[in-house]
């Protein structure tokens, strides 16, 4: 996959990774321009703006990641919780047993039980 990295980004003339470190980064960045664009597409589609993005389960432990998300996209980014499809099942049986009224209620559980790391963009790349 390095190679690959590589040549791409010889093809269409950006600074060719070489370290570890420049791969990882150059492999991140591009997931947070992806999100950029992807999210461009969705509020073309249903005419809205979104403030901020979730990010779950194992990838949300990345920071650097998220925080190129956040940076690539100018929105808030939160992270967390790790646990999200465990999580959800368990919201999932709460709310068919009638424990929890409502998303609403399942929403502030969440919060307040697990660990939410919030991230602002630094500077918006476009």
């Amino acid at each position: 996959m390095i190679t690959e990295i590589q040549d791409y980004c010889k093809e269409t003339n950006q600074d060719i990774p070489k370290t570890p470190g420049e791969i990882a980064y150059c492999v991140f960045n591009s997931l947070g321009i992806s999100y950029r664009e992807s999210i461009k597409e969705l509020e073309e589609i249903f005419e809205k703006k979104y403030e901020r993005i979730n990010v779950f389960g194992g990838g949300c432990q990345n920071e650097l990641l998220n925080q190129l998300i956040a940076d690539r996209t100018n929105k808030e980014v939160l992270a967390g919780p790790v646990e999200a499809t465990a999580i959800g099942n368990i919201i999932a049986q709460l709310l068919s047993f009638n424990k929890i009224e409502d998303l609403r209620e399942a929403r502030k559980l969440i919060a307040e039980s697990f660990e939410i790391k919030k991230y602002t963009a630094i500077k918006c790349i476009n």
